[in-house]
């Protein structure tokens, strides 16, 4: 989250009030590192350091992982083994907006 707030001052301020008032309104689940067995079937998706990071998006059935770390995560861009979208903070913050002009 830190990083798509950073993102979104940085590059999008005009956008922020309406981020902030977005993200307010969704419910953002914190959850557990997964255990090493959880770990096991996604080893090799990533580095080991943030493998963590997309286990716990897939266990707990999140629809993208958030990351603008293209180095280590962007060779999921189009995976048939991952059940996750890949998306840059300023790709997702384009597909939010998307979202809020269709509901406006």
């Amino acid at each position: 989250m830190e990083e798509i707030e950073r993102t979104v001052a940085r590059k999008l301020p005009a956008v922020r009030p309406v981020f902030e008032h977005y993200m307010s309104t969704i419910m953002l689940q914190v959850v557990p590192v997964p255990t090493q067995e959880e770990l096991k079937e996604y080893r090799g998706a990533v580095a080991d350091e943030d493998l963590p990071v997309l286990v716990s998006a897939i266990r707990w059935g999140g629809d993208y992982l958030v990351t603008g770390d293209k180095k280590h995560f962007g060779g999921l861009r189009g995976s048939k083994i991952i059940p996750i979208k890949n998306r840059t903070p300023s790709e997702f913050i384009s597909i939010l907006a998307a979202g809020l002009r269709r509901i406006s």
